[in-house]
């Protein structure tokens, strides 16, 4: 009987780290796929009374940044 507790216990772990690998990697590749959306969409200016002020331009420098997580 003791074999059979230990080896359901060992089980039982084993599909409990499966279980987590496989809901971290299923995360993992869906924050990729929305990292790369936001990198490959392209950035449009929105359209403002004054558009070429420096507070619009720091407004869409700090967008692009804040999408793609580094300057480019």
């Amino acid at each position: 009987m003791r074999p059979f507790v230990l080896l359901s216990s060992i089980v039982r772990q084993v599909s409990t780290i499966q279980l987590t690998l496989s809901w971290n990697y299923f995360v993992l590749l869906w924050l990729g796929r929305a990292a790369q959306e936001q990198i490959t969409k392209p950035v449009i200016p929105q359209k403002t009374a004054q558009n070429n002020d420096v507070g619009d331009l720091y407004l869409r420098l700090l967008t692009r940044v804040s999408c793609t997580g580094a300057l480019y």
